[in-house]
């Protein structure tokens, strides 16, 4: 997604200025999760590598295991975006990346999937 800050380590010095997006704007990418604040949610969108029309629902559920697998790696090896993100609630969804927007195609909700298109296809 374009314009936003990539991590590409998470032990490197850029993630401090990682947990600063998060903290003051759009967040970051981070092994194809776009993590980010929506008031006290923190946002854990997977961007979808299939064109959404093709996504199931055990791709969609995959890409969201991997997802909450990155943030707990994240968590695990800085203790800044620990302490960031210890009063938000983790909210796990897929999005198609547009390159300059992007677009919901399913969430993760009381265990649910909540598609935002007519559901998978197939």
């Amino acid at each position: 997604m374009r314009g936003l800050f990539d991590l590409h380590d998470a032990l490197s010095p850029r993630m401090d200025v990682a947990v600063e997006q998060l903290l003051s704007a759009d967040g970051f990418l981070f092994r194809e999760v776009w993590f980010h604040r929506d008031g006290d949610v923190l946002r854990c969108d997977s961007l979808s590598p299939w064109h959404a029309s093709g996504l199931h629902d055990a791709e969609a559920l995959s890409l969201m295991r991997a997802a909450a697998d990155v943030l707990q790696e994240l968590v695990s090896v800085s203790p800044a975006f620990a302490q960031a993100i210890a009063p938000l609630t983790a909210r796990f969804a897929v999005i198609a990346d547009l390159d300059i927007s992007w677009a919901p195609v399913v969430e993760l909700v009381a265990d649910r999937l909540v598609w935002q298109r007519p559901g998978p296809l197939g």
